[in-house]
């Protein structure tokens, strides 16, 4: 919340993974956008996050439920049969994070990548058993079509930002941020992000659980 009241007021918001929103206080954020975008796997989560709400917060969000993004969650059958070579899993990581930014519209003044990153390799890991290495590509792929995503949702002078956990309790997988800040500023990236810097970890107590989480941000050049 700090990190987005901290940009300037006006402009929409954007929030990537957005769930039941009960890391967001809505009604601040309500105040300081115009309107706030809030997109998820589960729409059910969404409307009971702005059910809550007063009529003034309501009017200011909009919802975007059922909208995978992975871009992924449709190969799930087809590469569980046949997982794809390095090349061809490449150009479907590209032709996805195209479809997906025309599909999710903007851009957005403020995007905010909101710790979901670390959950987009779920549904590929209840469906699959598969060795280190296939893991590691679609992870790869999954992380190159949101840091693709992301940066394009972004209007021309905004301003991004990525939340993710970089250990978890809970979790044996984890990100490593100078890895992913790399990947940011990677040569295909560059040219729409500036300026992308990593900020002090913080600790998230989950109750069930704990997260070291990071805020990897920039501005869209």
């Amino acid at each position: 919340m700090k990190l987005l009241l901290n940009q300037p007021s006006g402009g929409e918001l954007a929030v990537l993974g957005a769930g039941n929103a009960s890391d967001l206080d809505l009604a601040l954020l309500a105040r300081h956008f115009t309107k706030v975008h809030l997109f998820d796997l589960d729409g059910d989560a969404l409307e009971r996050a702005r059910a809550r709400e007063p009529e003034s917060v309501r009017e200011r969000l909009v919802l975007h439920g059922n909208v995978d993004l992975s871009g992924l969650m449709a190969e799930l059958d087809a590469w569980g049969d046949a997982f794809p070579a390095p090349g061809e899993l490449g150009r479907a990581a590209v032709a996805t994070a195209r479809e997906l930014v025309r599909r999710l519209g903007g851009p957005f003044q403020v995007v905010l990548s909101a710790c979901v990153l670390s959950q987009l390799g779920a549904p590929f890991r209840r469906a699959w058993v598969a060795p280190a290495s296939t893991w590691a590509n679609v992870l790869s792929a999954i992380t190159a079509v949101h840091l693709a995503s992301l940066s394009s949702l972004v209007a021309p002078g905004g301003h991004g930002a990525l939340i993710f956990d970089a250990r978890s309790s809970n979790e044996r997988y984890g990100t490593d941020p100078e890895k992913l800040r790399a990947e940011l500023e990677s040569p295909g990236l560059a040219a729409r992000v500036r300026s992308a810097r990593l900020s002090e970890p913080w600790h998230w107590d989950l109750g069930n659980g704990a997260q070291l989480v990071y805020a990897l941000e920039f501005e869209h050049a």
